[in-house]
């Protein structure tokens, strides 16, 4: 697969990001890895110098989420794929009759994409009918609205979105760059539910496909409510 994978890892949580790094090295050998890392631990520090990953920052101040991504994604990136993953997710271990298979991962994209060759996005699919109207109201002001209208409500009254998980998901490169991913008014929270809709206005879907990943597989660390970039429309 020539695919480009990035990792956002935060904090001092060795573990987790061991388990997330350890299977990347391990499942895809000679793809680019690139680690974004906020306020490392010492021990996450030692750890990530003695793996064959690209350290592009260790930040002292906490970027948040969706300003590092546009960071990354600034430099050039020649693969047909981007993945993205939060330090919550990670790939699973796949044995075979004893034997390990470390090809498994990725061996279960590239058979998905021969089945489905016009997918732009692969993740694990949520559909969700709880954004407020302030969200609806946010992407004709957005630089990837395409004048789609917002989707008609269902007989409760409800708006249905179709969007990525935000810890763990596939874009086409060329897709990322038309979208001029991430949008610039993401911080922390929101990037999600804004690719879903910023893909359903160029008639793009999400593909629902997690196979041996574990997406979202840590307890929550949010100090905080997250604020959205649309909450200032309410």
């Amino acid at each position: 697969m020539n695919v480009a994978i990035y990792c956002l890892l935060s904090g001092d949580q060795l573990e987790l990001h061991r388990r997330l790094l350890d299977g990347l090295v391990a499942q895809t050998p000679g793809r680019r890895i690139t680690v974004w890392l906020n306020r490392p631990g010492e021990a996450t520090r030692q750890y990530v110098a003695g793996l064959p990953v690209h350290v592009a920052r260790v930040d002292p101040d906490n970027t948040p989420k969706y300003p590092a991504m546009a960071r990354l994604f600034a430099a050039p990136i020649a693969e047909e794929w981007v993945c993205w993953f939060d330090d919550d997710s990670y790939l699973q271990a796949v044995e075979r009759q004893g034997e390990k298979q470390p090809f498994a991962w990725l061996n279960s994209v590239r058979n998905y994409l021969a089945e489905h060759p016009a997918a732009a996005c692969l993740g694990q699919a949520v559909e969700t009918a709880s954004l407020p109207e302030s969200f609806w109201a946010w992407p004709p002001t957005r630089p990837w609205h395409r004048g789609v209208s917002a989707p008609t409500p269902d007989r409760g009254g409800r708006r249905w979105l179709r969007f990525p998980h935000g810890a763990y998901w596939w874009l086409r490169t060329e897709v990322l760059r038309r979208l001029q991913w991430p949008d610039e008014a993401l911080g922390w929270a929101g990037g999600q539910q804004a690719l879903g809709e910023a893909l359903r206005q160029h008639g793009r879907e999400v593909h629902d496909l997690t196979r041996h990943v574990a997406v979202n597989a840590a307890p929550s660390r949010l100090l905080e409510p997250w604020r959205y970039p649309w909450d200032e429309l309410r």
